[in-house]
């Protein structure tokens, strides 16, 4: 859970096998979670990316959030408007650069038809939707059945384990400088007493590991062509090649 803006949280059922995982991001709000399948796990998480902030972080945080998961979806406040997923308001700095990561890196971009943000006075615009990779077959649709100027939005996912997962960027990292940075920034037995301080350490130590990766690593994006050809009609092409093989 996260508070710095408009704060950000996930509520998972208990019977769902999952745990928590942090990604450390310069100005998007993120909350992540990992839900544990096979073969490969799912990343879901909750983002809230201020339209305050300055854009220039904005993408960069995306990708990291992205960087070689198999499966991942975003969701949440992106305050980001571009005509293709939001024809009532106009273009954003943030819009233009989420349309033109979408196009070049082949994400999928998933909003629902009608307005997410309905305020009293002013234009509608969609700027509450997902961003994912892995996944292919998302729908989602929005209800106004709250009294806030947001509407909810209900996504649904379906998985298709056949379909390999494809890199989306390589990391060289310089493992000796990352030795370096761990055995002088992590201490060897940090005091415990409860449970708390137990957490507090898998906090610390996880947050240690993110930033020594970041600063000894370089990452060289996989750039992927993306097929204007809709999902289930690839599938429907593939069926019938190897029916007639």
């Amino acid at each position: 859970m996260t508070h710095r803006g408009g704060g950000t949280a996930i509520l998972v059922k208990s019977s769902i096998s999952h745990h928590s995982t942090h990604i450390q991001t310069s100005s998007v709000e993120i909350t992540a979670i990992v839900i544990e399948g096979h073969p490969n796990n799912l990343t879901i998480c909750s983002l809230y990316n201020s339209p305050s902030l300055p854009s220039r972080n904005f993408i960069p945080d995306l990708l990291k959030v992205f960087r070689n998961r198999s499966q991942c979806l975003i969701v949440g406040d992106f305050n980001a408007k571009h005509a293709s997923w939001s024809p009532t308001s106009r273009n954003n700095a943030a819009g233009n650069a989420l349309a033109k990561l979408v196009r070049t890196r082949g994400f999928l971009l998933t909003a629902p038809n009608d307005p997410t943000r309905v305020p009293s006075y002013g234009r509608s615009s969609t700027i509450d939707f997902g961003l994912s990779c892995g996944l292919n077959s998302i729908t989602a649709e929005t209800f106004p059945d709250l009294s806030s100027d947001h509407n909810p939005v209900h996504f649904v996912v379906s998985i298709d384990t056949s379909i390999p997962f494809r890199q989306n960027c390589k990391t060289l990292t310089n493992w000796n400088k990352f030795q370096d940075i761990i055995a002088n920034t992590i201490p060897g037995n940090p005091p415990i007493h409860n449970s708390e301080d137990i957490e507090q350490a898998i906090v610390n130590f996880n947050s240690h590991i993110h930033t020594a990766i970041n600063q000894t690593s370089k990452f060289k994006p996989i750039l992927h062509e993306m097929s204007k050809v809709p999902h289930a009609t690839r599938l429907k092409i593939q069926e019938e090649k190897k029916q007639a093989s």
